[in-house]
């Protein structure tokens, strides 16, 4: 792992599982394990008992349309859902069949695309799993990961990017979102050893950041305190936690136990590189933004500047790529942010976009060649809907 690493850390080892190496059968829910063992449910189990249990989990399935309805009428049909050019609307009728519905027609207010999160997905990995509420380590859990877990995963994200969004500038977009995501955990909730922890693979010093009143707490305290309606799961997040602090050490289940703390894992890591924009690379940037507004570039290298300081050396390194870089222009800034930057001192400003890039391109070997003709073109951006 890489010590210099302040935050997060994004030192997971992934190897994408060859096609043929998927586990066969079904979950239970109709599913196939994109990771694990088939039949290992627990965390199938964990978030089929939260969608009722936790007020945070049963708003977002209920938000998001997650679950097929109990009380879908006989007969309802699915207006969108046609079978082909002059043919009669699919039946909802009965419960199997609103499923398939469900599945071939999914919410297109979800900010990703199925197909790029469950190659995303399709990953093993040396690296313990946690296993809550016992707080266990293992590197022998493997549990089942599946579509089913991540749908909901993206009701969470979407929600939360959404509200963090309206209450802050942050410079980061979907995709943005989903190159992180894909490098730190594969959108994995339960990965965890001694330096990250979770889908964002958050470290103490970064949760403790946002706990700090100078730093992270004001834009905690605002999702508590906001009325916009983006931000009514989120806050029941906050609202908690802004009067009981949660640190990370010794409480790792909850930054990723589905229920509230995977959903928790989320939150912060967008409140952070909020935090994180604001209060150490916005200033920096300041002047520089104000001469190039309007350039088409110019959100790419704000963009990258905040994803290069979630990675190795934190927001010291982010900032020092971007004192050097902001002699240039918005279009070099860029392209020269996606190349090796050395440091004053040895090593590498930027070796997290670099990472970033080679797990991206990593990704392709599983996708469609649908998919992979849309991403070769587009980038991340073609794992966005809308």
């Amino acid at each position: 792992m890489n010590k210099i690493k302040s935050y997060v850390v994004s030192a997971l080892v992934f190897s994408l599982l060859p096609l043929g190496a998927q586990a066969s059968g079904s979950t239970g829910l109709g599913e196939q394990c994109l990771s694990g063992t088939q039949g290992n449910n627990h965390l199938l189990t964990q978030l089929a008992k939260v969608k009722t249990t936790s007020p945070i989990s049963s708003a977002l399935t209920k938000k998001y349309n997650l679950e097929p309805s109990a009380t879908d009428p006989a007969g309802a049909v699915c207006a969108a859902c046609q079978q082909g050019p002059g043919t009669e609307p699919l039946s909802t009728g009965n419960k199997a069949t609103a499923e398939i519905l469900r599945q071939a027609a999914p919410d297109a207010r979800l900010l990703m695309r199925t197909e790029c999160l469950n190659v995303s997905g399709k990953v093993d990995t040396s690296t313990s799993e946690l296993k809550c509420p016992e707080g266990k380590l293992s590197a022998k859990h493997n549990f089942c990961f599946d579509s089913n877990l991540m749908r909901y995963q993206n009701a969470v994200i979407t929600d939360f990017y959404k509200c963090i969004k309206k209450l802050t500038n942050l410079p980061l977009t979907p995709a943005g979102l989903f190159e992180m995501y894909s490098l730190e955990s594969g959108f994995k909730p339960h990965y965890a050893y001694s330096g990250g922890v979770g889908v964002g693979q958050l470290t103490g010093i970064f949760v403790d950041d946002i706990n700090q009143k100078h730093r992270g707490l004001s834009i905690l305290k605002k999702v508590a305190n906001t009325s916009d309606a983006d931000c009514d799961i989120a806050k029941k997040i906050a609202e908690k936690d802004i009067k009981t602090p949660v640190r990370l050490n010794n409480n790792r289940c909850k930054f990723v136990e589905y229920g509230e703390g995977m959903e928790r894992n989320v939150l912060y890591t967008m409140v952070g590189m909020a935090n994180t924009w604001s209060k150490d690379l916005e200033p920096l940037l300041e002047n520089y933004m104000k001469k190039n507004n309007g350039n088409p570039a110019m959100p790419r290298a704000m963009e990258l500047a905040l994803l290069n300081g979630y990675g190795p050396g934190g927001r010291a390194a982010a900032r020092a790529a971007v004192r050097r870089l902001t002699k240039l222009s918005p279009t070099e800034f860029v392209n020269r942010m996606n190349k090796p930057m050395a440091g004053t001192k040895g090593g590498n400003l930027n070796s997290y976009i670099g990472k970033m890039q080679k797990r991206q391109k990593q990704l392709l070997t599983d996708m469609s060649p649908e998919l992979r003709t849309e991403y070769t073109a587009q980038g991340a951006r073609a794992c966005i809907n809308n």
